[in-house]
């Protein structure tokens, strides 16, 4: 009987416990200053986590970054560590990860990676910055050379370069471009002593570096530049529309109006000709509105 009365005492309190722990999780922490020391309170002015930080920033999800002896980890809603304090930069992104730093030479700058709740590292500290796009981090990596020490500091030539990786993070692309944008859920531009090219989502080239600049897709083409000139290509980085026209507007409801030698005419989408050239841009969009 006695045994009996234990193990039901014993399922209380661990039942107890566990609802607690799930309302604490559940509900809203605000963190607040006292003498000097931050702490976390609950909408009712409980004090949850008494003042032992140094500085205490607002809960995301089950996490807060707080910092104790100059050093920033992470905590959750038990007060609990869950990243430590050996960091100098922390700053969660999502699904249990976060951007982690440590300070260079240079003041407000950090060398950053991302480490997840369980403590592994997914991507090295060793990059400038890392901004998180859809299924991927985009990481930065500045290359400086110091031009001249001063007392304030080293003046210095910085150059960004930019890099992908997968959520993984495997290394999709080097962090060896000067410029990576996304286009479309499809596509990435690269950008390599001042000329772009296409690539997938898997880090293979879609075009070689010749051009200037990609529009936007609209109809399955995007506008390409190559020197002065302009022409379009479609999503498997074929040249659909000859880059010979001396300007393309975008493609709308299957058309697109470009000059060429002084002259206005539209384009289907096959680049056959349907406005013969004309003398404006306006003669040829009305003449279009009466085919449409």
């Amino acid at each position: 009987m006695i045994l009996y009365l234990m193990k039901k005492i014993l399922l209380f309190i661990f039942l107890l416990s566990l609802s607690f722990s799930l309302n604490l999780k559940s509900q809203e922490l605000i963190a607040f200053n006292q003498d000097t020391l931050w702490g976390y309170k609950d909408k009712a002015d409980n004090i949850i986590i008494k003042p032992q930080y140094q500085y205490a920033k607002k809960f995301i999800k089950d996490y807060a970054v707080v910092i104790k002896n100059d050093s920033t980890g992470v905590i959750n809603k038990n007060n609990e560590i869950i990243i430590p304090f050996k960091y100098n930069f922390i700053q969660y992104l999502e699904n249990d990860k976060f951007l982690f730093g440590y300070r260079t030479e240079y003041f407000g700058e950090f060398n950053m990676g991302v480490i997840d709740k369980d403590l592994k590292i997914i991507i090295p500290a060793n990059f400038y910055y890392i901004e998180k796009y859809k299924t991927f981090y985009k990481a930065t990596k500045n290359v400086y050379e110091i031009l001249k020490a001063i007392d304030s500091g080293d003046l210095r030539s910085v150059k960004s370069l930019y890099g992908l990786f997968g959520l993984d993070g495997k290394e999709i692309i080097p962090c060896k471009y000067d410029q990576l944008s996304f286009l479309n859920d499809n596509l990435i531009v690269l950008e390599k002593n001042n000329l772009q090219a296409l690539f997938n989502y898997r880090g293979e080239p879609i075009t070689d570096f010749i051009y200037m600049v990609f529009g936007d897709f609209h109809d399955g083409l995007a506008k390409a530049r190559i020197g002065n000139k302009y022409g379009f290509i479609n999503e498997l980085g074929k040249v659909v529309i000859p880059v010979k026209y001396d300007y393309c507007n975008e493609y709308v409801n299957g058309y697109s109006i470009v000059t060429l030698n002084n002259k206005w005419l539209a384009l289907n989408t096959k680049g056959k000709i349907i406005i013969t050239p004309k003398d404006s841009y306006d003669d040829v969009k009305k003449a279009l509105e009466t085919i449409r």
